[in-house]
């Protein structure tokens, strides 16, 4: 067991009976102690405060395809928990679905308005471990904002504007730094066009933090006339 203190952690039933593999790593992860099984309006599973949508990249395509995904997001995005969609699977999986009538194209393109639409950060995660470890990690530090009066309510989130929350899904990076970062930069491209020496400029940020957000907001990206400003990769 973690010396960090435990999360809670609610699976739908749906959920539980679909994805054994996807439930069972949640439940053994080292921070959940206790949990429940029940029906839930909209979601895989909540931890703490946050609510998230679990999607293999075949499952994201056929969701969007029937029509489904859309319903899900909107209905995340209406609840009173913080929304996040995870992407067991890498962006470029989205090029080798044989079976998938979904061009990536269309799929990257949901996927952007997930995040520039509805708010809801959207994150790819390599196999089930890790993706069940980024969803506490998540739900631990948002827990930690709230407690530290950075983000007052779940309500509040919604109305932080779009490229504040993208810095915001920087790890380090707070409401506050967040908000001197838009200030500097004031838009999504005008931060993927910052260079590190134009971040660092901006107060309290430095070259070692300037550096990070640099790495990260353009981690992922194979050309630079496809940047992937929708998402952060893990």
């Amino acid at each position: 067991m973690s010396d960090k203190e435990t999360v809670e952690l609610t699976i739908d039933s749906n959920e539980e009976a679909q994805n054994k593999e996807g439930t069972s790593v949640l439940v053994l992860h080292e921070d959940v102690e206790e949990f429940t099984i029940e029906p839930l309006e909209t979601g895989d599973f909540i931890v703490e405060d946050c609510i998230f949508e679990r999607k293999t990249p075949s499952d994201f395509a056929s969701s969007l395809q029937e029509g489904r995904l859309r319903e899900k997001v909107e209905r995340m995005a209406a609840s009173d928990y913080r929304p996040f969609v995870l992407i067991e699977g890498d962006m470029s999986d989205f090029s080798n679905l044989e079976h998938s009538k979904m061009p990536p194209k269309s799929l990257r393109g949901m996927t952007a308005s997930i995040l520039g639409r509805n708010g809801i950060p959207v994150v790819f995660c390599s196999n089930p471990k890790l993706l069940a470890d980024i969803a506490i990690r998540i739900a631990r530090k948002t827990e930690e904002d709230l407690n530290n009066h950075h983000v007052k309510t779940t309500e509040s989130v919604k109305d932080v504007p779009f490229v504040t929350q993208f810095f915001m899904n920087v790890e380090g990076i707070g409401l506050s730094t967040a908000e001197e970062l838009t200030e500097a930069f004031g838009s999504v491209e005008e931060a993927m066009n910052a260079s590190t020496d134009e971040l660092a400029s901006v107060g309290g940020i430095g070259e070692k933090r300037a550096q990070n957000i640099h790495d990260t907001i353009h981690e992922g990206e194979e050309t630079t006339t496809e940047r992937q400003t929708t998402s952060i990769r893990i």
